[in-house]
């Protein structure tokens, strides 16, 4: 896998895929951004998740 044109191993890949975005509580903005080559514009299934679970 190779993220910003680097290699990633594949353990570290499946670290990353397994790991959580948690919030300190008093956090009251987020921006999230996002860039993707698909043509639809949709959101990766991780994002959806998290602004489905309100962050």
């Amino acid at each position: 896998m190779e993220v910003g044109g680097y290699a990633l191993s594949p353990g570290l890949a499946k670290g990353l895929e397994l790991a959580e975005l948690s919030l300190p509580e008093t956090t009251t903005r987020v921006e999230w951004i996002e860039v993707s080559g698909k043509m639809d514009g949709s959101l990766s299934p991780a994002a959806a998740m998290r602004i489905e679970n309100g962050m």
